[in-house]
């Protein structure tokens, strides 16, 4: 039983912290003086949104793997509690 409940409890926390990391990112991206530091240097615009697009494109990556691996440990935790503790 403990080992269902600690892969369940550690797969929740897997998965907020892959939604976090792109709620971090929102947030990041709506400070103003983040977007005038970015603006104040010699890339062109195409070259910030280039940059932004792969902020955005790693920050989804994360949350996607993050969201699979804490959805596997739950998925394992359900599994043990119905395979082993019933039995």
């Amino acid at each position: 039983m403990q080992y269902s409940n600690g892969f369940f409890i550690t797969g929740a926390i897997v998965t907020v912290l892959g939604f976090y990391s792109v709620a971090g990112g929102f947030v990041q991206r709506a400070i103003f003086g983040m977007t005038y530091a970015e603006s104040a240097g010699q890339a062109n615009i195409a070259e910030r949104n280039q940059r932004t697009a792969a902020d955005i494109t790693q920050r989804y990556g994360t949350m996607i793997f993050l969201g699979t691996t804490g959805l596997l440990l739950i998925l394992i935790a359900v599994g043990i509690g119905r395979f082993f503790i019933s039995a």
